[in-house]
């Protein structure tokens, strides 16, 4: 796609080359400076939050990728699966328009509406629970943090793998605005935009928006002529602070999104051969696609045109192209959110006392051609209904003494509804609708605190603490009816006179932890950290929420735990324009998660494997020769296995998890002027 960015400037749009956030949350202006030293061509200095107390991003000991608001408009980070691109170990898995970051390995390859993914990606501090949550969220951003390995003591939930956070700008206390218009091929017309500025003297408000539209999609149907992968996404969010006093500090943001896109799509692959085919359709009660499977796909070697396969309809593309589909039902999606945050902080003095509240809802409609073909052959309606609550008090330290502490309480409440709608095509005159509907609730507690204490001038101490407990209940079933070629696809789909169960469940469990976390960090020179820590995740147990064709298939899996080990050294060279940063990293893993396929079951599911066990490295260096030159090089390196294994008498011990690349490299050349 071409696309000509057009900036439209408004009174007070920012020309600055710098963008932090003080600690009163109000926008602070680079200023443009001759290089005369070597301090103008340093970089600007990103205070991050990663720790939950603010500290320049060179300063945390922790393994860790910041960029300001600035970077992420140059590199054109839009949308949250973007920022992988730019950081070494870091890869985003699409599956049904959900986004699921893998951090050093650490991820997911299962994508039902109640997965919880191992790395978090919370907005402003607030755990989203679900993947499409951050599709629309990168917009009007100040800043983005992504932290690599467990981070089990501060954020807690779901976090063995690392954590994405995302931090929107706040409210100014002068008058700011600014938008951007962009123009591409296929009709695109994208618009980013934003208002701030003061209403009284302690009253300020801001308000932005995004939205990604186009006429047509880049990719053909040869079903109908019309086109796919056309976006249609809007976001806007509107935020009022009050700081009646210098100690004292309200933000109040709410924020809505909606997304009507149709998606790309994906190439139908043939799995029987013709006549196993025929013989399906003939009686598809007593023959099974595995007995006719064809030699090419059990070798890997299947693509859409390969000759001898096709799908159980008996029908087979005839290219290989990835722009060109024949579907009588394109994929699309549905989608809508809303949600606020209240944020009060009040200076103590001695430390500073935050209150973070929040309410979300997400409703989530996502239609599926899974085998895009121009028959009627699994075609599904995947429906979610999120609710969140979730209340964080915490009380964080200050001063200059050789003790700093956080410490906090934290809950959480989810209410998830689920009903995915499958069409499974059995012969030419009828079908059969099978739905998959179900209640999940989950209460997370959690008790916190991390300190650090300066045991000399150059070395400290640190160590934390996190009692976690969650509860959760399930409740669902699998109805069936057989139908004729009405639909009951629409925003809940559920089928209005079924026959009978297929499966049905009625669970619950609860999960308690504690991880900790005990580490060194030396500075030998203002230039260089080091820093060596040892630290245990958690990530609580779940269901089975796929399709379920029986009633074991409704099944539940246990917790896994990470024991990382980490040493890793952040410095600063050559009068500011060097940083080197890497890291040494061995993590242990008990019960880990994984989706795999199990005897009866008809789609993979998800269970635990006894261990696997990850040992890498990586290393970051960026320069800046020149005030117009930047460079940038990331490098990572990862060993990972699977410890016992097997499901079905067939043994996976010793195999590489999904999501471990061997190698991952990542560069930047920049010139500006």
């Amino acid at each position: 796609m071409h696309s000509i960015p057009v900036a439209v400037l408004i009174a007070g749009l920012m020309t600055g080359t710098a963008h932090a956030q003080d600690t009163r949350g109000q926008e602070v202006q680079g200023q443009e400076a001759q290089p005369d030293s070597d301090a103008e061509q340093s970089f600007g200095e990103i205070v991050v939050t990663a720790q939950k107390r603010e500290q320049s991003v060179q300063d945390v000991p922790i393994t860790m990728s910041a960029f300001g608001a600035e970077e992420l408009r140059e590199l054109r980070i839009n949308e949250a699966s973007d920022i992988a691109y730019q950081v070494p170990q870091v890869q985003v898995q699409t599956g049904f328009n959900q986004p699921y970051f893998a951090v050093r390995g650490i991820g997911i390859n299962e994508f039902s509406g109640n997965t919880d993914s191992p790395v978090s990606v919370p907005i402003y501090e607030v755990y989203l629970s679900r993947a499409t949550q951050t599709a629309v969220a990168l917009f009007d951003v100040e800043r983005i943090e992504v932290l690599k390995g467990p981070q089990g003591t501060l954020f807690g939930r779901n976090t063995t793998g690392g954590s994405v956070n995302i931090y929107a700008r706040a409210p100014t206390s002068t008058f700011t605005a600014g938008a951007t218009l962009t123009v591409a091929n296929y009709g695109r017309f994208d618009t980013e935009g934003f208002i701030s500025g003061p209403i009284t003297d302690t009253l300020a408000a801001r308000a932005s928006w995004t939205t990604q539209q186009a006429t047509r999609g880049i990719a053909t149907n040869l079903y109908d002529g019309s086109t796919m992968g056309r976006p249609d996404r809007f976001a806007g969010r509107f935020q009022l602070q009050w700081t009646p006093s210098s100690a004292t500090l309200v933000n109040l943001m709410v924020f809505g999104s909606g997304d009507h896109s149709t998606l790309q799509p994906f190439g139908n692959i043939g799995v029987v051969t013709p006549e196993g085919a025929a013989a399906i359709q003939a009686d598809p009660v007593h023959n099974s696609p595995l007995d006719y499977l064809c030699p090419a796909y059990l070798n890997g070697t299947v693509q859409a045109d390969t000759p001898g396969c096709v799908n159980t309809t008996g029908y087979k593309e005839s290219d290989n192209d990835p722009l060109t589909t024949n579907s009588d039902a394109p994929n699309r999606v549905d989608n809508s959110g809303i949600g606020a945050i209240l944020r009060v902080e009040q200076d103590l003095g001695f430390a500073r006392l935050t209150a973070l509240g929040s309410y979300m809802e997400f409703e989530r409609v996502n239609r599926e051609d899974s085998i895009e073909s121009p028959y009627r052959d699994l075609e599904i309606n995947w429906y979610n209904k999120i609710k969140e609550y979730t209340l964080e008090t915490r009380l964080a330290s200050q001063g200059d003494g050789p003790f700093s502490y956080v410490m906090g309480l934290y809950y959480q409440r989810d209410d998830l509804d689920v009903t995915n709608t499958a069409y499974l095509d059995q012969n030419p005159s009828y079908g059969l609708f099978v739905s998959t509907v179900y209640t999940q609730t989950t209460d997370a507690y959690a008790a916190f605190g991390q300190a650090e204490y300066q045991l000399t001038p150059w070395l400290s101490l640190a160590g934390g603490l996190r009692y976690s407990r969650e509860d959760k209940s399930f409740v669902g079933a699998t109805p069936f009816e057989i139908a004729g070629m009405t639909e009951p696809y629409g925003k809940r789909a559920t089928l209005l006179d079924p026959i009978g169960y297929l499966a049905v469940a009625d669970m619950s469990r609860s999960d308690e932890n504690l991880s900790w976390m005990i580490g060194l960090n030396a500075r030998p020179n203002p230039d260089l950290l080091i820093y060596g820590h040892v630290e245990r995740g958690f990530k609580s147990g779940g269901f089975n929420g796929g399709f379920a064709f029986s009633s074991a298939e409704f099944s539940t899996f246990e917790p896994e735990r990470i024991t990382a080990y980490e040493l890793g050294f952040k410095s600063n060279l050559a009068g500011d324009r060097l940083t080197f940063n890497g890291a040494v990293f061995h993590y242990l893993y008990d019960n880990p998660q994984v989706n795999a396929d199990a005897p009866g079951a008809v789609a993979p599911i998800s269970t635990n494997a006894d261990s696997s066990k990850y040992f890498g490295l990586e290393a970051e260096l960026t320069w800046r020769p020149t005030r117009e030159v930047t460079l940038r090089l990331g490098y990572g390196y990862l060993d990972a296995e699977m410890g016992t294994f097997s499901v079905g008498g067939v043994s996976y011990s010793g195999n590489r998890p999904i999501n471990a690349p061997r190698h991952s490299l990542n560069a930047l050349a920049r010139y500006e002027h």
